[in-house]
């Protein structure tokens, strides 16, 4: 028979901290009568009291091996609890106890499970009563695996049967604190109290219904062991809601115990924060889904470490934008920044702002400062097969708070392999004046002839350029306009997807990274 070390449930509870109440217990006593040294002759104790205690000696070694076997009757499914103490326990002079629990059929016992170790070096065992009421233990020292009297020590003992208390139930419901409304995927936790009121062990865990309802029962699976009567405490968590921890309760042998609705409270989260992205100047809305392209991050402030990014989002056509938060994220109230750009606008900050629990916050219009020229393409052209004029116009808009007086003018940039050897550049006409107040804007011609022996494989893209007088070198915008392709067919535009990394193959450089 193979050594099989158990820990008993009483030393369990122990471990686990359950508080029992605490009441002097009466024992029914009796004695070791040899021989008793088998099953076949175990001593018969007959339908004992609990809680039994009994006083029992064994003689190995010297000469005659000696192993005590003892049945007795108990109520069936009873939960019942074996210890056997010796010298460690101050209990008898035994050094090393070895318990061992049989289930009785006739005159023969079928070998359940032994310990030989619970505190101490006292062995103990928790078994639940067989239907047939009918138990075998047997007493041995350390060593006697196949309780045959071999172990390897003497003395006395003392052993004690115990019925558990057990408990029936433990259910309740889980609620939102303020609606009273039932808190889905709440996951609840039993705890064990020791006799200090510590709960820190776990129990039993279990998940909420549809209706936030939780159950604890004897027996059931989400009950790690048997449900002792004792001190207990619920402890709830739920995404979204602020851990909830009850007072700790007290369960009865046999009670089912009703503990009504725990109150949840939700997490502190702002709902949202939104608004509108315009141009600084003429307070037109800025769009995420064409040009030009505008974008919004949130930014989160702490006194510790400034403002950092959370959330980032392309506005819509019009403009606006929202941030919420979720569940898993919820938006916890404080201070946010706002940082705002686009297409050839400057990333623009916003002031500090604080967001309280609940709070739909609306930021308004954000005005987003624009470089000091913008520069887009209003028509492009058809560049003919065999070569031709291509005629396009584009916009210089003044984006600054200030006139200005200045140029514009086009670049054209050429490159039939991508090698900086293979490639042209030239301005496309003379300078165009410009004379714009702030936000104002002016469309202009672009004309300029292509050759039609450009091998296939080549691109030619046009740049747009804006500056401010009293010289053309200071440039306050700059734009890739359009780039076409020479196919076999011959000339097509590129998509606007792919621009920059043609403008980039007919400036010699490598990669799709846009400017």
């Amino acid at each position: 028979m193979r050594k099989v070390r158990l820990l008993s449930f009483l030393a369990s509870a122990l471990v686990l901290g359950i508080s029992f109440a605490a009441s002097p217990e009466a024992f029914a006593q009796g004695a070791d009568a040899e021989p008793n040294s088998s099953c076949a002759a175990a001593q018969d104790l007959g339908a004992i009291s609990l809680p039994f205690t009994l006083q029992g000696n064994l003689a190995t070694p010297p000469a005659i091996p000696d192993v005590d076997f003892y049945r007795f009757s108990a109520r069936p499914g009873s939960l019942v609890s074996l210890a056997l103490d010796g010298v460690d326990a101050v209990a008898g002079t035994l050094p090393d106890p070895y318990l061992g629990y049989f289930q009785a059929s006739g005159d023969s016992c079928d070998f359940q499970t032994s310990n030989d170790d619970l505190i101490g070096r006292n062995a103990g065992l928790t078994i639940t009563v067989p239907p047939s009421g009918e138990v075998v233990i047997a007493a041995a020292s350390y060593g006697d695996w196949e309780f045959q009297g071999t172990g390897s020590s003497a003395g006395t003992y003392r052993l004690t049967i115990r019925e558990l208390p057990v408990a029936q139930a433990v259910e309740g419901r889980v609620v939102d604190a303020v609606n009273g409304q039932p808190v889905g995927y709440a996951i609840v936790s039993l705890l064990a109290c020791d006799a200090a009121g510590s709960c820190y062990r776990t129990a039993g865990s279990t998940g909420v219904d549809a209706t936030g309802a939780f159950r604890f029962e004897n027996g059931s699976s989400n009950v790690y062991g048997p449900l002792l009567a004792g001190s207990y405490q619920i402890s709830v968590e739920s995404l979204g809601y602020e851990p909830g921890v009850e007072e700790p309760l007290q369960l009865a042998a046999g009670q089912e115990l009703s503990i009504g609705d725990v109150a949840l409270h939700k997490v502190p989260a702002a709902e949202s924060i939104s608004g509108r992205l315009v141009d600084e100047i003429s307070g037109q809305p800025l769009a995420g889904n064409s040009t030009p392209y505008a974008w919004v991050e949130l930014r989160v402030c702490a006194a510790a470490w400034g403002c950092n990014g959370r959330a980032a989002q392309s506005v819509r056509p019009d403009g606006t934008f929202r941030f919420e938060g979720s569940t898993w994220e919820p938006m916890v109230p404080g201070t946010y920044q706002i940082v705002a750009g686009a297409d050839q606008y400057q990333e623009t900050f916003s002031q500090a702002f604080n967001v309280a629990d609940g709070q739909h916050f609306t930021f308004g219009d954000f005005r987003v400062k624009s470089m000091p020229a913008r520069i887009g393409l209003v028509q492009t052209c058809a560049i003919p097969a065999q070569g031709g004029t291509c005629q396009m116009t584009m916009r210089v808009t003044n984006g600054a708070t200030t006139r200005l007086q200045g140029e514009a003018w086009g670049m054209v940039e050429a490159s039939w392999t991508g090698s900086p050897a293979q490639r042209t550049e030239f301005q496309v006409g003379s300078p165009k004046a410009l004379n714009l107040a702030p936000g104002q804007s002016v469309v202009l011609p672009l004309t300029f002839e292509v050759p039609g022996n450009v091998s296939a494989g080549s691109s030619v893209c046009v740049t747009g350029f804006a500056a401010q007088r009293p010289h053309e070198f200071n440039t306050l915008g700059t734009h890739p306009l359009a780039c076409f392709s020479k196919e076999v067919g011959g000339f097509t535009q590129i998509p606007e997807s792919k621009k920059y990394e043609a403008v980039r193959r007919s400036r010699g450089q490598a990669g799709p990274t846009r400017p």
